[in-house]
């Protein structure tokens, strides 16, 4: 018997094959980041140019270098070519990168490959990212969502695992087969139906739709809803502004507290991150074993690191969804300069140690990959997600996507200098400098999260936008400045202290008020005025009989009356 339309849930099978088509997308990115973490030692041989520390260093962070002016320009792609297509025509780039590399007759087309994977990473991550939301039903989207990060991981894991048993050429060739599969899914799975809502085109998107949920699911209701927001899209193509309007009103809207203040505090709070030094773990994996003195295998010692690490990103998703941002970040950021610090002794007790005398001893051999592996999990588990969540719960949300891809400009820009500089640093302060460095700058992160980075989860934007109005300000001098208007929106909070409710989502609160108030001071005065009629009505009546039921008396008697 054939069952009805409607009779059937959707399909999870169809949501994971379209979602899983996109995570070979982020196996692609994995791979191109954990290349260079596994291939440096067999650069600086005769088999890979002789390339030395300025070249290496190059050779690491051109990826995230190209990354850097195209992180914006893909989100434009997505919105106006569509989610699919963009992904279409950056996973040849992937293609491109790896196959420059495995036939680089010279260290400029290894250059060139790396550059084409960065300019890929960097066009193809927002479109990713948002097809996969779009797609998903909500009970899934938060598991499909994770996969993103947890395929990057499985395609640098599987980097540093083949790494270990072919040649850097062979390893580029074989990176090849994420791209290409990404092509070649590509072909069978549909637009998101969100985009092509927005673009007008209804059957297509009904179609996609009823492809996406199953030939047996019901649609209606979700076609219906995107239809509603494909008539808000129309009305809001109608209202646009011109460049410079945009401009003008992105400037007056940057002064507000509630804008500017998250926004430093997110480029300093991405510094911290950056700075940190966990990306170096990723480019220079297999150089930081070895040089850190260890007997252990330095490539199965990057394999246990790319494994561990695995794990901590799924441990953290869980880690999000049930405790506070703040103490998780303070915790992470102390155990991450922790992590630096023991990384920097176990080095500095190799370097300082005979080189004819074996030590099979703790610090010797056990203690870099330990302290390597303490940085991976505590980053995966606060210091990683909360600055990236941080994005999407401080700023307001009528300043949000600007702001956020602002700050993603900002972090690629951070990762660039770190694994650039890193060879450097390391010259010039020694590695254990280098190592001491990060940790410091991670304990800063974690001085960041003891003061003045506000606690998100359970909060409303409201309460995290009047946050900004009374953080960071001089009490005097701030309720000094403040007009007529701005005193009059001061609240009185919990602990008794006053806030500053002037923040974009408070000012639609309060006018609503205003609105509301109004309209009960004229519905009272209106029920003034009838009960006034009513008591004048009243009046009138008895007056009328009074002079009814009065005798009749002449004239002249009543001048004698009187």
């Amino acid at each position: 018997m054939t069952e009805d339309v409607g009779s059937q849930p959707p399909s999870f099978v169809r949501q994971l094959f379209v979602c899983g088509t996109i995570f070979t997308l982020s196996m692609s990115i994995g791979a191109g980041a954990g290349f260079s973490g596994v291939v440096i030692p067999q650069l600086e041989t005769e088999d890979g140019f002789n390339m030395d520390k300025t070249q290496i260093s190059w050779f690491a962070s051109l990826m995230s270098f190209a990354t850097i002016p195209t992180c914006l320009l893909g989100g434009f792609l997505g919105e106006y070519l569509g989610r699919r297509m963009t992904c279409c025509l950056i996973s040849p780039l992937f293609l491109a990168g790896f196959l420059c590399t495995a036939l680089a007759p010279d260290i400029y087309l290894l250059y060139t490959g790396r550059i084409l994977g960065g300019f890929a990473l960097g066009l193809g991550s927002p479109p990713a990212g948002v097809l996969v939301s779009e797609v998903a039903t909500p009970e899934w989207r938060t598991t499909f969502g994770g996969g993103l990060s947890t395929f990057y991981m499985v395609g640098m894991v599987i980097t540093f695992i083949l790494g270990k048993a072919v040649s850097w050429r062979v390893l580029a060739g074989i990176c090849c087969i994420f791209p290409t599969l990404s092509i070649l899914l590509l072909f069978f799975i549909p637009e998101s139906p969100a985009w092509l809502v927005t673009q007008g085109r209804l059957v297509e998107a009904r179609r996609s739709l009823q492809w996406i949920r199953g030939p047996h699911c019901d649609v209606e209701e979700e076609f219906l809803r995107l239809t509603q927001s494909y008539a808000v899209t129309q009305t809001q193509k109608s209202e646009k502004k011109n460049f410079k309007s945009k401009m003008k009103d992105i400037e007056t809207k940057i002064k507000r507290p509630d804008v500017y203040k998250p926004l430093v505090l997110m480029l300093v709070l991405m510094f911290t991150q950056q700075f940190s030094g966990v990306a170096t773990l990723t480019y220079y994996a297999v150089s930081i074993m070895e040089n850190s003195g260890s007997s252990l295998d330095k490539y199965t010692a990057t394999i246990i690191y790319g494994v561990i690490r695995l794990m901590g990103s799924s441990l953290g998703a869980l880690m999000m969804r049930r405790f506070a941002r703040r103490p998780l970040l303070i915790l992470s950021s102390l155990f991450v300069g922790l992590g630096m610090i023991l990384l920097g002794l176990s080095t500095q007790h190799n370097s300082n140690r005979d080189p004819e005398v074996e030590d099979n001893g703790f610090i010797a051999n056990y203690l870099p990959l330990i302290s390597v592996n303490m940085i991976a999990v505590s980053y995966q588990l606060g210091l990683g997600p909360v600055g990236w969540s941080y994005t999407a719960e401080l700023f307001p949300v009528d300043m949000r996507s600007f702001l956020s891809g602002l700050c993603s400009f900002a972090t690629n820009l951070y990762i660039f200098v770190v694994i650039k500089t890193f060879p450097e640093l390391q010259s010039s302060i020694s590695d254990a400098g280098s190592y001491y460095f990060y940790a410091a700058i991670a304990f800063c992160a974690a001085i960041l999260g003891m003061t003045v980075l506000p606690e998100t989860k359970g909060k409303n934007l409201a309460e995290v936008s009047q946050y900004f109005y009374v953080c960071c300000t001089l009490g005097t001098k701030e309720e000094d400045s403040m007009s007529e208007a701005e005193k009059e929106m001061i609240t009185i909070s919990a602990d008794g202290s006053l806030v500053k409710s002037n923040s974009f989502i408070m000012r639609l609160n309060l006018e609503s008020k205003e609105v509301k108030d109004e309209k009960e001071t004229r519905r009272r005065t209106i029920t003034e005025v009838e009960n006034v009629g009513t008591e004048v009505e009243k009046m009138t009546e008895k007056i009328m009989h009074k002079v009814k039921s009065a005798p009749i008396v002449k004239l002249d008697e009543l001048e004698n009356l009187l």
